[in-house]
């Protein structure tokens, strides 16, 4: 099947982010808006929430394709047991796609096959996530995943939480930077083996969004240089994403 490093655009709800949605046809979504994953390019969506009428797409990865902050999280997905945060509120929501989730909030890689469990956030087993994928394959499915295989949240809490600049240990930047970049060969398995579950259909791997922007002064605890360093960790994580898709 065809996998697509895609760009990441507003998300219908001006919730998280979104990659560009396939164009439809009679025969079924054809093409995609495509871009450097390491310098994503803003995309419109669809304005006709008709527009996705009959397409089936299937959300699969972490927090960003769960909708994790959006609200309106689905029944089982916000309990003290189960904290996967699926919302019906994030990725394409709003429009007349048939939307499916498995998307979990701090989920890597390995959960596309591995059930997903923790004492804290996930005591009842999540199930792996190629499971929700069975019958019919979606037209669209989306991939969101790398961010928590490199730890890219407890990396950011280390530069808000210390009191000292982040980015003056160049060690601690130079390792998260190889931990962004060292993840190609496993996103490419991971795309791999959507790509076999799909049977031809389209994968999207979209670029995880810029936090900060090219001009963020001082932001709270975080200093302009840490800032900076967030943008170069985001575009080294996307780097990997679209070479992962190649």
């Amino acid at each position: 099947g065809a996998i697509l490093a895609a760009p990441t655009v507003a998300a219908p709800t001006g919730v998280g982010q979104a990659v560009a949605p396939a164009t439809p046809t009679a025969a079924g979504p054809t093409s995609v808006a495509t871009a450097t994953a390491s310098a994503p390019q803003p995309v419109q969506p669809p304005q006709d929430p008709a527009a996705l009428a009959g397409v089936t797409i299937m959300l699969l990865g972490d927090s960003l394709a769960a909708g994790e902050g959006a609200g309106s999280y689905f029944s089982g997905t916000d309990g003290p047991q189960q904290r996967c945060h699926r919302s019906a509120a994030g990725w394409f929501s709003g429009t007349a796609a048939d939307l499916a989730n498995a998307g979990c909030s701090r989920a890597i890689i390995r959960n596309l096959d591995a059930v997903q469990q923790d004492e804290e956030f996930n005591a009842r087993a999540e199930p792996a996530q190629l499971e929700a994928i069975s019958g019919e394959a979606p037209d669209i499915t989306l991939v969101m995943l790398g961010g928590n295989d490199m730890r890219f949240a407890e990396i950011l809490n280390k530069c808000v939480l210390s009191e000292a600049d982040c980015t003056f240990d160049p060690a601690f930047t130079a390792g998260a930077l190889r931990s962004a970049g060292a993840l190609t060969d496993a996103l490419a398995g991971a795309y791999r083996r959507v790509a076999d579950r799909v049977d031809g259909k389209t994968v999207l791997a979209p670029a995880y969004p810029q936090l900060f922007g090219e001009t963020s002064g001082e932001c709270g605890r975080i200093s302009p240089a840490e800032a900076g360093f967030a943008r170069e960790l985001t575009a080294a994580l996307n780097s990997s994403i679209r070479r992962g898709a190649e």
